[in-house]
């Protein structure tokens, strides 16, 4: 039987469950594979000639990667200039219905779209701080 809950439990156990909650919604707007520091693996179903390139100029930096902007958990993604519209297309059939993203502002301000081996991706520091699985 317990007579007295400890000072701060409530708290405590307040603060548990939202990091559970944050956690289990935070899988849904990663997309799918592990984002490397220069721009990440592309998400599933993306046609590669979204990220074709020639020079550093054919490429724009897109806000939103996957069902998240990087200003509510998602990630940044660098795009071909001239499929970045048929992307945001895709990219809406694929993320269609209820979603909920978590409230964390993750985007780059820094991050550069360059062209590498013919294809985009993002140059710029990952922001400080953040673990690697936010990344």
């Amino acid at each position: 039987m317990i007579d007295r809950i400890p000072k701060g439990a409530g708290l405590a156990l307040a603060t548990l469950f939202l990091a559970g909650l944050f956690l289990a919604v935070l899988p849904g707007c990663r997309g799918e594979g592990k984002a490397g520091e220069t721009g990440g693996a592309r998400p599933s179903g993306v046609a590669a000639d979204y990220f074709s390139c020639g020079k550093d100029g054919d490429c724009v930096v897109e806000a939103q990667r996957d069902c998240c902007p990087c200003n509510a958990g998602g990630k940044q993604v660098a795009l071909a200039r001239k499929a970045a519209a048929a992307y945001g297309q895709a990219r809406t059939a694929r993320c269609a219905g209820d979603l909920l993203c978590p409230q964390v502002y993750l985007c780059d301000e820094s991050a550069e779209a360059v062209c590498r081996a013919g294809r985009c991706e993002i140059r710029g520091a990952p922001a400080p701080g953040l673990p690697a699985v936010l990344r």
